[in-house]
């Protein structure tokens, strides 16, 4: 980031592209650690620029993180689907116990996608509730494996595929 900077500073303020040693003075490194870095990566280029075949800029063949592809989102839709229904069969306590566990459900809106993934505490699910921290680790031992069986039941194993 620091050599890319100091580049596009002196090529500004030189109004051409700065060698080695000018970019070394700029940040203080030796001209052959700058020459180094450029032949890892000798070139800047837009995002915005086409390949040769010009039907494609580059921005175009990054894959975009923040899209789920449409088959995971129905697995995943399924998956909860199984999930909910087999959370039906423990009681009204257990399975607010689980959820909370699991972060299925929170305590207090979630101001986060992080906090979004995070589990709630035996303690802060115990306080919840008016139970020992040790009361409600023992509702969830005991209904892990009742939920695990209708699990299974529907489908939905707890090993993981291999890969």
């Amino acid at each position: 980031m620091k050599l890319l900077k100091a580049t596009k500073i002196k090529s500004s303020q030189l109004g051409r592209i700065p060698d080695s040693r000018e970019l070394a003075e700029e940040i203080g490194w030796l001209p052959d650690e700058v020459d180094d870095i450029r032949s890892i990566a000798p070139y800047d280029c837009s995002l915005d620029t086409p390949f040769p075949s010009g039907d494609k800029t580059i921005l175009d063949a990054l894959p975009d993180r923040g899209s789920v592809a449409p088959d995971d989102e129905i697995i995943e839709k399924e998956t909860r689907e199984k999930l909910d229904e087999a959370l039906e069969v423990l009681d009204s306590r257990s399975r607010d116990v689980v959820e909370l566990w699991f972060g299925f459900r929170h305590l207090n809106v979630p101001k986060s996608p992080k906090q979004m993934r995070e589990r709630n505490t035996l303690d802060q699910i115990g306080q919840h509730f008016g139970l020992t921290r040790e009361r409600v680790r023992q509702i969830k031992a005991q209904a892990l494996p009742e939920l695990k069986k209708a699990l299974l039941k529907r489908g939905i194993s707890s090993s993981r595929p291999s890969a």
